[in-house]
């Protein structure tokens, strides 16, 4: 059989060559594929309805691999939106006068809000020199509008 010429078992490569290195395949599907054929035995080689079968479970494989990446990444979008737009509620009550629980005492008080911040991933307003977490405003009260001078936090 000296006329039949060996496959080339070398690597395969895909897609133009950087810095004169031919780039490796990055798709696991197409290497499990390439050594399958180059270890299936010529005699008894794969039969083309298994073939194609397993061809369509790592396309299908592939699939829902890409779609659980971008699900994730649609995950993290939304997660970013719902604090950006917490965040943009919350700027609008500086100048508003709202009631809350004090954080230290526990006493429900009155104040008008003139600035906020995230502090350790949590909104913090701040309400007459006091600092408030807004899980603490319990009420936006009514002629919200901040006078010139907001007089300090009530009892």
């Amino acid at each position: 059989m000296d006329g039949i010429q060996p496959i080339d078992s070398g690597p395969l490569f895909l897609g133009p060559a950087s810095a004169g290195q031919p780039q490796q395949p990055g798709n696991p599907f197409l290497n499990l594929l390439v050594t399958q054929l180059r270890h299936q035995d010529p005699l008894s080689p794969l039969q083309s309805g298994e073939f194609v079968g397993q061809l369509a479970q790592f396309s299908s494989l592939e699939q829902a691999q890409a779609l659980n990446v971008q699900i994730s990444q649609l995950v993290s979008l939304q997660q970013a939106l719902a604090g950006i737009q917490t965040f943009s509620q919350t700027a609008a009550l500086v100048g508003r006068h709202v009631e809350y629980t004090d954080p230290q005492t526990e006493e429900v008080r009155t104040g008008y809000v003139s600035g906020a911040r995230i502090e350790g991933g949590e909104i913090v307003l701040e309400i007459g020199g006091q600092q408030v977490p807004l899980s603490h405003v319990t009420a936006v009260l009514a002629g919200s509008s901040s006078p010139t001078n907001p007089a300090p936090a009530t009892n």
